[in-house]
């Protein structure tokens, strides 16, 4: 997987997965080939191409690519005018859709001031008004889907198996003892995932924001307890349109599943999740729950595993959701010794080594291990990490070593290593000789004025 994450190979990539991932745990037949047929008979954006269709023949390709090589094999290759300048760069596009996507009512000015002030847009890009509007024409953003005006499909669904399925949401949670100092309370938001078929909920926490690194946190907690799902439902918002998600859930094989906008009765469960939060937990939330977000997320965890996971569900004709998982979890998938999922989830930043040995990050130095003065190295940031944690370097030649937080103080009372200077002739050590013994001064006077010295020292009587 390519270091650098605006790499526009990588959006490419990631929109090839995306149409594969329905098709990728069917066996080959009937059932795969009409998932299939049914992706190359509707119409995408596809990014950098004016097409808008693509052949089930090249979908079968791209599955066959991905069982061989991963999501590494749907990268295309380079072009060879890849550093000439183009209206509209893929990137940008996709920048203007997600940000109309995540909130339809902006206008295209809105837009525009949106993507300047997020820092992604590249070193003197232009965007006119009637470009972005003809690109988010295209993509069928500036109008509400007709669907949604005559009411739309609202047929009610249920997964039969465990994992199949994930729904994910965020809801605004109550006000807490502030971690920044000098403010007394500060708003939480419940980031919580929901498995459709069982009800479990893989995990649950509350954040200071709602942002991707706070969902990303959630989610790889949710991997390492529950195992891996096969589809992940969720909303437009910007916690969920992060490439970074984007990219983690294309390695772990989970097929990414965005809501049509204006569109969010998809996701009915977990909002019956939400209201039972806000009736049964919230309320008999007590002082020492709120002094922190730790003990709140304590309680939390205390009344999903204790309370809500062994209460029976109507939606499960009176089971609890562990007997339901009990009985549906023979297909969950689970990350094993060869997904490292420190490195699936972490963010990469690549940076160049100072002579000093130290790098930069987020306006803090890190010390490197020795050797890798002057070099190219990628750093990996997991979500949500504090800046005291070590960060896995990955070097050159694909050895990785660790990044340690800079300590001066260390580093004065540290011993440096001398280099041997160089064209300075060794000389060969001298065998060691025994000391002679010095004669008395007075001894040593007379013989000075008489113009000898003595060949051994003078015994006394």
């Amino acid at each position: 997987m390519p270091e650098d994450p605006h790499d526009p190979r990588q959006a490419v990539a990631l929109f090839r997965f995306r149409l594969i991932a329905p098709a990728l745990h069917l066996q080959p037949g009937p059932e795969r080939a009409a998932v299939l047929q049914q992706a190359a008979g509707r119409e995408h954006e596809i990014p950098g191409s004016r097409r808008r269709r693509v052949a089930v023949s090249t979908l079968q390709d791209w599955l066959r690519r991905y069982q061989r090589g991963k999501l590494e094999a749907l990268y295309p290759k380079r072009r060879s005018d890849s550093r000439q300048p183009r209206q509209l760069p893929p990137e940008v596009a996709e920048l203007l859709s997600s940000i109309k996507e995540g909130e339809p009512r902006l206008t295209v000015k809105a837009v525009i001031r949106q993507a300047h002030d997020s820092g992604r847009l590249p070193q003197g890009q232009r965007l006119a008004h009637s470009t972005v509007n003809r690109l988010l024409k295209q993509a069928g953003l500036m109008d509400r889907p007709a669907e949604q005006q005559a009411g739309g499909d609202l047929r009610r669904y249920q997964w039969s198996e465990a994992n199949a399925l994930w729904q994910t949401d965020v809801m605004h949670g109550p006000k807490i003892a502030a971690a920044v100092p000098g403010r007394r309370q500060a708003k939480v938001y419940l980031l919580a995932l929901l498995d459709d078929a069982t009800r479990v909920v893989p995990h649950a926490a509350f954040a200071y924001s709602e942002n991707a690194d706070s969902f990303l946190a959630v989610f790889r907690q949710a991997v390492l307890r529950r195992g891996l799902p096969v589809r992940l439902y969720c909303d437009n918002g910007s916690a969920f349109r992060s490439q970074q998600l984007d990219a983690v859930c294309a390695q772990l094989g989970v097929n990414l599943i965005h809501a049509r906008v204006f569109h969010p009765a998809g996701k009915g469960k977990i909002e019956r999740f939400f209201r039972r939060v806000r009736a049964e937990l919230l309320p008999a939330l007590r002082p020492e729950d709120r002094a922190s977000l730790a003990a709140l997320n304590r309680r939390l965890a205390a009344w999903i595993e204790g309370e809500y996971h062994h209460a029976p569900h109507s939606g499960l004709d009176g089971e609890t959701p562990l007997d339901r998982l009990a009985q549906a979890s023979g297909s969950v998938r689970y990350a094993g010794p060869d997904i490292d999922l420190g490195r699936i989830f972490s963010y990469r930043f690549a940076r160049r080594v100072s002579r000093a040995r130290t790098v930069n990050l987020h306006g803090r130095q890190y010390e490197t291990v020795a050797g890798l003065a002057g070099q190219k190295v990628t750093l990996l940031v997991e979500p949500e990490a504090p800046p005291e944690r070590p960060l896995t370097v990955l070097h050159e030649d694909g050895e990785s070593s660790r990044a340690s937080p800079l300590d001066l103080q260390a580093n004065a009372r540290a011993r440096r290593s001398r280099p041997p200077a160089e064209g300075r002739p060794e000389t060969p050590a001298q065998p060691a000789t025994r000391a002679q013994p010095r004669a008395p001064r007075k001894q040593q006077l007379r013989l000075r004025q008489l113009g000898s010295q003595p060949s051994a020292p003078q015994e006394k009587p």
